[in-house]
Parts: structure tokens; C-alpha cells; sequence
């Protein structure tokens, strides 16, 4: 009985010691082997609007093989899409307000015009020696000299802004004038 013991006392501290090696030993390998954890791919479908977003918009939903991957689009995304949606404007008009979009975009650019700046921006700002566009510039004197205050502040209302137009005829007659200019 003795030597049984001290042969299990025996044992245990030379499996003390193959473990202490083994934790010393960087390139020792694990006593067991696991399998990597089994990733399952989700189905990728698209994201349907809500219910509530559908009733706010004018959406196309995909037809055909492979529609529930393909996005719905929404015809009415904007107040100039919402108005020709409705037939309160026509093609042309519309074209105009993406063109007046457009315009006002290239103008706040070359001007420098900042919609707000982070406070993470270090780059610098102040006045550059630069002409610019004058081309641009030139077309934009005469579109207001032409459109006049009414018509230009009408057409930044509504087609810039976003916000339903409060005088309806007048965009109208604003959107013909551009087109014409």
C-alpha cells in the first residue's frame, strides 16, 4: 500500500511538471482539437419599407425573378418628385427644379457657402487668391437679374430647401422662366 502511494504521488508530480513545461513552452500544441465554431450565412434579402413609410410615399416595388433582392423605389422621394408625382407640375418643370438644384449646388461650392463645420476640421479656411469660375458667376447674375427676388426666393424655397410651395402659380412661372434662361 505504501508503494501505491508513493507511486500516485509520483505520478501527479510529473504531471504537475509536464504541465508547468507546457505552459512555458509556447510552441507546445493543446492536448485536444476543436473545430471551428460553423458560421451560417443569413439569406441576404432586400429591406422593405415599413407600412407607415408606404403610406407616406409613392413606391415601386420590383417585379421579375430576383425581386426580393432588388430595393424598392420610392417615386416620390422629394417635394419637386411629390409635386410631379401628382401632376402639379410637368416634365419640364421638373427638369427645371433639378436644374435649378444644380445651379444653386455649383454656386454654394464656388462661393464657399459651409452648411456648418465639425469641430474635428482643422483644415484651413479664409480668403484664397483664386478667380474662380466667372462663367458660372456670369450665368448666375443674369438668372437672378432675369428671375428677380420673388421668383428666385420661391424657387430656393421649394426646390433647394425642400419645403411645400406657398404660391403654387408662382413656381410655376418660376420654372418656365429658368427653363427659358
Amino acid at each position: 500500500m505504501m508503494a501505491s502511494k508513493a507511486q500516485k504521488l509520483a505520478r501527479k508530480r510529473r504531471a504537475r511538471n509536464m504541465q508547468e513545461q507546457a505552459v512555458s513552452m509556447p510552441d507546445a500544441k493543446p492536448d485536444t482539437v476543436k473545430r471551428p465554431p460553423v458560421h451560417i450565412v443569413p439569406k441576404v434579402e432586400a429591406i422593405r419599407p415599413t407600412p407607415e413609410r408606404i403610406g407616406k410615399g409613392s413606391f415601386k416595388m420590383p417585379t421579375g425573378p430576383g425581386r426580393k433582392l432588388l430595393p424598392a423605389v420610392d417615386e416620390a422621394h422629394d417635394t419637386i418628385a411629390k409635386l410631379h408625382k401628382a401632376g402639379l407640375i410637368n416634365d419640364d418643370q421638373e427638369q427645371a427644379a433639378r436644374d435649378w438644384q444644380d445651379i444653386k449646388a455649383a454656386i454654394r461650392a464656388e462661393l464657399g457657402v459651409s452648411q456648418g463645420r465639425s469641430c474635428l476640421d482643422i483644415s484651413p479656411v479664409g480668403h484664397d487668391n483664386d478667380e474662380g469660375n466667372p462663367a458660372l458667376m456670369e450665368r448666375w447674375l443674369k438668372i437672378e437679374a432675369e428671375l428677380g427676388s420673388f421668383k428666385t426666393g420661391v424657387l430656393d424655397w421649394t426646390c433647394v430647401l425642400g419645403h411645400r410651395p406657398a404660391n403654387l402659380p408662382l413656381l410655376r412661372v418660376a420654372l418656365d422662366g429658368f427653363s427659358k434662361l
